[in-house]
């Protein structure tokens, strides 16, 4: 008993150090302002650090405790597009999912805004998958997160990439189920989506033919919620043939 409770310490006590070392590669290769001073560094760091994350769920609360979530959102709130960016993006999507204290982490570092400023990054689809997919991540559950990508206007911007995603694509997939996720903390939240655009959007989705089967259950989703709210009902009201 006593030599499995001593093993177990050792595992966590070399995953601390492992994880330590990894912050202190991230810390010293981006400045406190998301320079990067040695972006090969930083990749590296953040792409074992995701490894370890998603290897093991339990290490998301040391990643939080020792102050992992604000130094991968550096580099995205300086407005970087390039490796160290999709790297830092992809870290934090494993980091925040599920996880609750890490989306907060996250919020409280205010670089949701800078997320959905990733979701146009021009020539970088693959950035803006992952921050898509961050957001997805970020937003179930999680009304804060949600209310933040509203303020950052970010419910327009992603009822533009569903209209823009192939039909059955991950994109529209991801999107859809963003807005599911946002709308769903109310009807303040839900009256925003709609005003967005969604609901001429959705109707779009389910006519298509090539849509998933999953998007489209997620579609059905939202508009069902979204005729809860009054203002909304008599807007997709107008919109039936």
């Amino acid at each position: 008993m006593h030599a499995r409770e001593d093993a177990l310490r050792e595992a966590e006590a070399a995953r601390l150090e492992a994880l330590q070392a990894l912050l202190v590669a991230l810390r010293g290769s981006c400045s406190g302002g998301g320079i990067f001073n040695d972006e090969d560094r930083f990749v590296d760091a953040a792409e074992a650090l995701q490894s370890m994350v998603a290897k093991d769920a339990a290490n998301k609360g040391m990643v939080l405790s020792l102050g992992g979530v604000p130094l991968l959102a550096a580099p995205l709130m300086r407005g970087s597009v390039g490796e160290g960016a999709l790297a830092a993006v992809a870290a934090l999507q494993v980091v925040v999912r599920g996880n609750t204290p890490c989306k907060d982490a996250l919020q409280q570092a205010n670089a949701i805004p800078s997320l959905v400023a990733m979701l146009n990054a021009g020539p970088r689809a693959d950035i803006a998958q992952e921050a898509l997919q961050t957001l997805e991540d970020l937003t179930c559950g999680h009304e804060g997160s949600s209310s933040a990508v509203l303020t950052a206007k970010g419910a327009p911007v992603i009822v533009m990439l569903t209209q823009q995603a192939s039909p059955g694509s991950n994109t529209q997939r991801q999107a859809i189920a963003t807005l599911l996720n946002i709308a769903s903390c109310g009807d303040r939240a839900c009256t925003a989506v709609a005003a967005a655009g969604a609901g001429s959007m959705l109707l779009e989705v389910m006519a298509e033919p090539h849509t998933a089967k999953i998007t489209r259950m997620a579609a059905l989703d939202l508009l069902k919620l979204m005729t809860h709210v009054s203002p909304n009902r008599r807007n997709l009201d107008k919109m039936h043939p």
